[in-house]
């Protein structure tokens, strides 16, 4: 009789157990997708560049590039400018060339940016010069308390073969709030290039809660400036200076089927355990 006790009891546990678990089942599919970690509000970028070279007279290109459209994009502009010969017998003159670019992709998940400032300057007993500024923000909200992930990387190089040529670069990133009610713009995170030459790069590592009720901005910028002079040089000088941004901003927002998934492990728990 003990026996039989047993198996019918066993039998009735696991019986519950699998209809508990397929109605979870049947939940979890009829559970709405996930929600979007956040959701843009604004969006601003512009592109600037310049060159100018300078022998005997002088040459300028300037362009520049804005928008406030909302999404994605990928987007670049040059500048070039050149005087002087730089044809036998000899080969004097300068150029300047800036070259700006940035592209951000959005997901309902996830925003990713590459900004780049890129800035190049060539004389021989000449003067040039050159500019490539590349600024972007962004603001947003989150409809629920939505855990993120910031991480990404800052690089500013500077090439240049002889002296008579040097050259500047900036960059930042920043993710700042404000209440929706009104009130200061908090800091959140900012990270910058250092401010001298040769400095250690910073990486960009930060994590936290995206919260209802807050406005978020998160801005980026990569400046790359290069000048020559060379009057009265005669090797041909060159340099060069590219400063990049790039980032990426991960939000996990809580599953919809959470509570299903859960109410599956305590089954599984409680089944294992009798």
């Amino acid at each position: 009789m003990r026996h039989t006790r047993h198996i019918g009891r066993g039998c009735t546990l696991r019986g519950a157990w699998i209809m508990a678990f397929a109605g979870a089942v049947a939940l979890l599919v009829a559970a709405p997708a996930a929600r979007a970690g956040y959701v843009q509000l604004t969006q601003t970028r512009s592109l600037d560049t310049g060159a100018s070279a300078s022998f005997g007279t002088t040459a300028d290109d300037a362009d520049s590039d804005h928008s406030e459209a909302l999404g994605s994009f990928d987007q670049s502009i040059t500048s070039t400018a050149s005087n002087g010969d730089f044809l036998p017998p000899n080969f004097y003159g300068g150029s300047g060339t800036g070259v700006a670019r940035q592209s951000a992709q959005l997901t309902p998940t996830s925003i990713s940016g590459s900004f780049i400032g890129d800035a190049q300057a060539t004389t021989t007993s000449a003067a040039s010069s050159s500019r490539a500024n590349s600024t972007w923000s962004t603001t947003f909200r989150a409809d629920q308390p939505t855990p993120f992930d910031l991480d990404g990387r800052m690089s500013a190089q500077d090439v240049s073969v002889v002296g008579f040529t040097g050259g500047n670069a900036a960059g930042s990133l920043t993710l700042s709030r404000h209440a929706d009610a009104g009130g200061p713009e908090v800091v959140l995170y900012s990270v910058a290039l250092p401010p001298f030459p040769g400095g250690i790069p910073p990486t960009v590592d930060f994590s936290g809660v995206l919260e209802p009720g807050y406005v978020y901005s998160l801005a980026a910028t990569a400046m790359a400036s290069r000048e020559n002079q060379s009057l009265g040089h005669p090797r041909a000088v060159y340099g060069q200076t590219i400063t990049t941004v790039t980032f990426t901003l991960t939000a996990v927002p809580e599953p919809a089927a959470a509570g299903v998934l859960a109410l599956v492990a305590a089954l599984a728990l409680r089944r294992r355990r009798a």
